[in-house]
């Protein structure tokens, strides 16, 4: 069966009303250090722009029937109310959050992030 899980992911919005927690909390972030390819990150971002400019885009999303789960982190300085609202949008899709992990939790607690990637896909 196929399905979608998504992790401390932001959802198909653009509100950044939350910036400013954002970036007071950006500092005490764990640093991933991943090589950053500026050809990459703007192929990414405009590919983001143009799907949630789709004009069918939520109304894509409220008819899919493909099983969604939602996890956010429950210490990332990023709000989880977007994924907590797509979860709610979709038919069968499911919110939940890990405690105690930062946004990038595959790197700072690996064990954890093994344990839920393979918990969701196995429930899904």
């Amino acid at each position: 069966m196929a399905a979608v899980v998504g992790i401390a992911g932001r959802g198909p919005q653009r509100d950044r009303t939350w910036s400013e927690a954002y970036e007071a909390g950006k500092a005490a972030e764990p640093v991933a250090n991943i090589d950053w390819v500026p050809e990459v990150h703007a192929a990414l971002s405009g590919s983001f722009t143009d799907w949630i400019h789709q004009p069918n885009l939520w109304r894509g999303l409220a008819d899919c029937g493909v099983p969604m789960h939602f996890i956010a982190a429950g210490d990332d300085i990023r709000p989880s109310w977007p994924l907590a609202q797509l979860a709610a949008l979709v038919p069968r899709g499911r919110f939940s959050t890990v405690p105690g992990v930062p946004h990038d939790f595959w790197f700072t607690h690996p064990e954890v992030w093994t344990k839920t990637v393979t918990n969701a896909c196995t429930a899904s």
